[in-house]
């Protein structure tokens, strides 16, 4: 038996912007499309303020759109560099336009079944999934 393993370079980011676009909800993701069409400046503007690779970097706003916070990749990847107001702003933006996405999609009219299982699992007493701040 052989796998392959493919890899899609930005393939978080991509789908999210994809999404976006498919559902006219584009306009809320200003940082991350700039982010997406100069990738490689954000990279390296990150890298050379924290010290680091653009391989360490580029896990910034994979972590982000995963829910994960700047100050966790400044621990677990920048190896606790110190905090950079700039970065530091352009990870929150990702993150709110990451969850405004989310909340616009889940009011879509296509995924209103997943409002079937967020009620289930509040009449339940269990959290509805919804990202704490």
């Amino acid at each position: 038996k052989f796998a392959h393993d493919i890899d899609c370079e930005n393939s978080e980011l991509n789908l999210l912007c994809s999404l976006a676009e498919h559902y006219g909800m584009i306009n809320l993701l200003p940082t991350l499309l700039d982010y997406r069409d100069d990738r490689k400046w954000y990279l390296e503007q990150n890298a050379k303020i924290h010290e680091t690779t653009t391989d360490v970097a580029k896990r910034l706003p994979t972590i982000v759109l995963n829910g994960g916070r700047y100050e966790t990749w400044i621990q677990k990847c920048a190896r606790g560099t110190k905090s950079d107001l700039y970065i530091q702003k352009f990870a929150s933006k990702l993150m709110m336009e990451v969850r405004a996405l989310g909340a616009e999609v889940l009011a879509h009219p296509r995924f209103k079944w997943t409002s079937v299982d967020r009620e289930m699992l509040i009449s339940n007493g269990k959290s509805n999934g919804e990202l704490e701040s």
